[in-house]
């Protein structure tokens, strides 16, 4: 009985690899439900009813695990198809040339124009977490180099970085780019009291909101589009806000007047239909103090230098960097987050420290 027991555990485990396994299940426990009942495997009575039951029991798992054949959420329609990245951490990885315009051996980063990524990311320039660092000596700012991307479920990172071809020349280099790659690997601080200008919104219902609406709040806000392609970056900014939200409504001590918004900067592809779809991602069905929003052009534009934060359009998709800033209860900054290894709760802090000033 046990060498059933252990396939049987098996097939369970096999569940969660699979949405369409539950077909293969269904025939499989009922085959061997035949097997059984006919006695053509065991001949003793308890086993075989006991044995029989486990085989129902797997046919109502699919539909109980939800696996079961089904069309998938239409939120999964706002963002690029990750369903080959199981959470076992399987890594997919892309051969990838281009052309390196900075590095940042200190912090493990160069930024590189690299060329299309057919089916999962267009021509762009981006910073790329550098596994061995040893790789990057003797390589500099327009050199062409080939590499490997690797990417799974949270992160992403390259690997067998080396030289292709020729360096092209600094003055080359530069002009295949702009001032805003300047801007990744570098993160001013930004002066904490300062108040912030006021700016117009896009919701996810499509209503047209203002940061003052806030007022008397604690807010936090931070950067992303919906057809972000790698995990540790606008996926990561909306899961630490998860994560944050959460330990401030789980704690009974924490203030209330606190405001979550994730505002894209794709105003173009990320409608509000889109945004609302992308947000049930990571919110579920609770929207409960966490808005996503679009910022028009203009107001990015007003936005940039004030926050230090970087953008441009490539081929459709947005090179930028990451940054997350907490306002106080007066609309004043209050705290920065750069790059995507703050944690959680140090954001939550932050809110709670930024709620409890009085308006």
């Amino acid at each position: 009985m046990r060498y059933f027991q252990i396939i049987g555990e098996g097939i369970l485990k096999g569940l969660a690899w699979k949405r369409r396994i539950h077909r293969v299940v269904n025939w499989i426990a009922g085959f061997i439900s035949w097997l059984f009942v006919t006695r053509r495997i065991v001949p003793n009575e308890t086993t075989r009813t006991g044995f029989c039951l486990s085989c129902a029991f797997l046919v109502l798992a699919g539909p109980i695990a939800g696996i079961a054949d089904g069309p998938p959420s239409p939120a999964l329609a706002a963002v690029p198809d990750n369903s080959s990245l199981p959470t076992l951490h399987l890594v997919r990885t892309f051969d990838v040339k281009g052309i390196v315009q900075q590095i940042n051996s200190a912090q493990k980063k160069a930024v590189i124009s690299h060329e299309e990524i057919p089916g999962f990311m267009p021509k762009m320039v981006m910073e790329f977490s550098v596994q061995n660092t040893n790789e990057l000596k003797g390589i500099i700012p327009g050199q062409q180099v080939q590499f490997q991307l690797k990417v799974d479920a949270e992160k992403s990172w390259i690997e067998n970085l080396r030289k292709e071809g020729e360096a092209v020349s600094q003055s080359v280099a530069a002009s295949n780019s702009d001032s805003s790659v300047s801007g990744l690997l570098q993160s001013s601080r930004l002066t904490v009291g300062t108040p912030f200008p006021d700016f117009e919104l896009m919701t996810e219902n499509g209503k047209v909101i203002k940061l003052s609406d806030y007022r008397g709040s604690a807010v936090a806000f931070t950067f992303i589009f919906t057809q972000c392609p790698l995990p540790d970056f606008c996926p990561r900014m909306n899961q630490n806000f998860s994560q944050a939200r959460t330990l401030l409504m789980q704690k009974r001590s924490s203030p209330r007047n606190w405001e979550f918004l994730s505002i894209s900067f794709d105003a173009t592809y990320d409608t509000p239909e889109i945004l609302s779809r992308y947000a049930k991602l990571y919110r579920k069905n609770n929207p409960r103090q966490w808005l996503f929003a679009t910022a028009q052009p203009e107001a990015l534009k007003k936005m940039e230098p004030l926050l230090d934060f970087h953008f441009t359009n490539e081929a459709g998709t947005f090179m930028h960097n990451l940054r997350t800033v907490v306002l106080d209860t007066r609309g004043r900054i209050y705290k920065q987050f750069d790059g995507n290894s703050w944690k959680a709760k140090e954001l939550a802090d932050a809110m709670v420290g930024a709620a409890k000033i009085d308006p």
